[in-house]
């Protein structure tokens, strides 16, 4: 057998001695840590091939995930951008349509760079001419830049290099474009650059430059009249903005318009105007235009309506509002003059499509529930008509699902609500198989999304299970300051509750209970087994922040602290270690079953925190419960591996929960729609 012995580092922090027994898994490069992901995927591999019938579960995953999808429609004029995914394609390519003719184009296919290559669109010029298109490596967050002559279908041989993009912004008559860029490890000034089409990087020159300091960004952003740069910086340790004007025919002559600006409001530029768009509770209203030397004007008030997010057109204003359970469209004018509610489908989450730097009126939004994959429809303000513009194929045979919406009593007496989800051919909700998730944090609220991974379990007789915690936004601002910061507790606790709620209520037992989350949920999944880990029986933990004693140390992770906390405030550390999950592994505790996921490309939640609780939790002799790590160079925080890899990933972790709960996988999933 291979041991990984611990090698303990201390650190005394704020007068408390802190141990780290696997800091050396921190080293990506070394060699010790090389052979320590090579036997954590040999281990896991030997797992799986003792797990019953995954072939008829990759068949099964595979009918989902492989089906043909569209993704970021944009429109300009007569002219449709998008992704377009064929079925069986391992990515979405670039794609135009005319709509006059319906024909459609291939613009661009990451295929040219390998199946991990993927793509995305950052930017479309107004009149449909010029596109800047996002290519990313795995599920790094870095991405480069490059450019298309969409009526030549034309890549320009220009591009920026692996970074954050920061906003691009072309010239008017096509020549080149502004940039705001920030490229990986880079340490110099912020700066916004001007790059003329067929000259070398070399010659691009700076209209904008602002220190570095922090977590400090440089925005850039435009509409036909005016530049923008949106600066954001730390301030007494809150994150503040400046917000500066510049006009397209003189771009060097910048003009602070507005300064100190709380991080949550956002300024717009549009038709020449300055718009400030203010969401959490930044300020009473929702939208506000700037006019300078006169009192600002409200366009949008809040009128205690939780707003998610507004899109300034060119003739309309749209709105994105939340009841703490279902969004809602409104339309206003630009004079902000209310006029009417957008008729969306219910029972599920409504998200607006970004429209990526065209002002074009049309509306594309998207809508999914726990039944049904995301559709996107098309809103016309004109004719006030709404037409489905593409739906993702549902290849279920088993039947509409059956929620029920409950509260449940909190550790400090809180009523939480919390959704049961059950296929309708198993009503009784009595001692059944449960997987339970939440997020609990940013101000996110959960809300009924489609999953594979949850339809697929739904079929072979589990209940969902998503608890509405604080920290979320189910309740507004209250219910996420709730549990933010020192108080980051009480969402663990909401959720551990849930638990309780649901073994008290006969509708499972410990041993018929999993629970799964990815990057915030991931944390939320590893304290609750930490701190309860006689509560369930097996855990998915997906890309999370695991120490916390340090988590802050890591990558872009102090843009956090204010959700957090900072470790380097005495009364945020002992909070932060309170709970750290690292922190509370007990030598003398079986834990439950546990599957962590985590891959290099993962610049949001370093990967070293899960290697560091992998190896904690396997090095103890107490440990019965098979502790397993899936682990690889390409696999990110954000979405982009290739479907093949997608489709053996999740198969893998429907395995897991399978076996370590007791649920039979059918020969066939033909069986499963059969027997219904």
């Amino acid at each position: 057998m291979t041991v990984f012995p611990p090698q303990t580092t201390s650190d005394v922090i704020h007068g408390l001695t802190v141990s780290d027994p696997y800091r050396w898994l921190e080293d990506r490069n070394s060699s010790a840590t090389q052979a320590w992901i090579e036997h954590q995927r040999e281990t896991y591999g030997h797992y799986l091939a003792g797990c019953d019938r995954t072939d008829a579960l990759r068949t099964r995953v595979h009918q989902f995930l492989s089906m043909e999808e569209f993704q970021q429609p944009v429109k300009t004029g007569d002219r449709l951008f998008y992704l377009h995914r064929k079925r069986d394609g391992e990515q979405a390519r670039i794609c135009r349509m005319d709509l006059n003719t319906g024909g459609e184009r291939m613009l661009f296919d990451p295929a040219i760079r390998g199946i991990f290559a993927s793509v995305q669109i950052h930017q479309v010029k107004p009149d449909g001419s010029l596109l800047a298109f996002e290519v990313a490596d795995g599920g790094s967050d870095a991405k480069e830049i490059h450019f298309l002559d969409t009526d030549k279908g034309v890549v320009f041989p220009e591009y920026l290099a692996s970074g954050r993009p920061r906003g691009i912004v072309f010239f008017s008559d096509n020549t080149g474009f502004y940039y705001g860029h920030d490229e990986v490890n880079d340490t110099s000034a912020h700066s916004i650059r001007a790059h003329r089409f067929g000259e070398g990087q070399e010659e691009d020159w700076v209209i904008l430059s602002m220190p570095r300091v922090g977590i400090s960004k440089l925005i850039v952003m435009a509409d036909s009249v005016h530049l923008g740069a949106l600066y954001l910086h730390e301030h007494d340790g809150e994150i503040m903005s400046d917000f500066y004007l510049a006009s397209r025919t003189v771009d060097t002559a910048w003009k602070l318009v507005a300064a100190s600006l709380p991080a949550a409001s956002v300024p717009i530029l549009r038709h020449g105007r300055i718009f400030l768009y203010s969401h959490g509770d930044a300020s009473n209203e929702t939208l506000v235009e700037l006019c300078p030397g006169l009192p600002q004007k409200t366009l949008i008030p809040k009128n205690g309506v939780t707003v998610q997010s507004v899109s300034i057109r060119d003739k309309y204003l749209y709105s994105h509002h939340f009841d703490g359970y279902e969004g809602s469209l409104h339309v206003w004018n630009m004079a902000g003059e209310y006029l009417r509610a957008i008729r969306t489908p219910s029972g599920g989450t409504i998200r607006p499509c970004l429209p990526y730097g065209s002002a074009d009126d049309t509306l594309f939004y998207s809508h999914e529930s726990f039944d049904s994959p995301s559709t996107i429809f098309r809103y016309d303000p004109e004719t006030t008509m709404t037409i489905q513009w593409s739906a993702r194929e549902c290849p279920t045979k088993s039947g509409s699902s059956t929620s029920l919406r409950s509260t449940y009593v909190a550790k400090d007496g809180t009523r939480i609500p919390i959704t049961l989800v059950t296929k309708s051919h198993f009503p009784a909700l009595r001692d059944r198989f449960v997987i339970m998730t939440s997020y609990g944090g940013f101000g996110v609220a959960a809300t009924p999304r489609f999953s594979v991974l949850v339809t697929i379990l739904l079929e072979l007789g589990a209940v969902f299970v998503l608890s509405h915690i604080r920290g979320g936004a189910e309740n507004g601002t209250r219910w996420h300051e709730a549990a933010r910061g020192k108080n980051r507790q009480v969402s663990f606790d909401d959720f551990i509750s849930a638990a309780e709620w649901l073994c008290g209520e006969g509708i499972t037992d410990p041993k018929k209970l999993a629970i799964f989350g990815g990057s915030n949920s991931g944390l939320l999944v590893a304290v609750a087994m930490t701190q309860r880990p006689d509560l369930f029986r097996a855990v998915l933990c997906i890309a999370a922040l695991l120490d916390m004693a340090r988590y802050d140390h890591f990558g872009r992770a102090r843009k956090w602290q204010k959700e957090y906390g900072a470790t380097d405030n005495p009364e945020d550390f002992f909070a932060l270690h309170s709970y750290s999950p690292y922190h509370h592994v007990k030598e003398t505790v079986d834990y439950p079953s546990t599957l962590l996921v985590s891959g290099d490309q993962d610049d949001r939640c370093d990967p070293s925190h899960s290697r560091k609780m992998a190896a904690l939790l396997q090095g103890r002799p107490i440990q019965r419960n098979p502790i397993l790590m899936d682990y690889t160079s390409e696999r990110g925080h954000a979405p982009g591996l290739p479907l093949s890899v997608r489709i053996d990933a999740l198969t893998f972790r429907i395995a897991f929960l399978c076996r370590e709960l007791g649920i039979d996988i059918p020969r066939s999933f033909e069986d499963v729609a059969i027997s219904l």
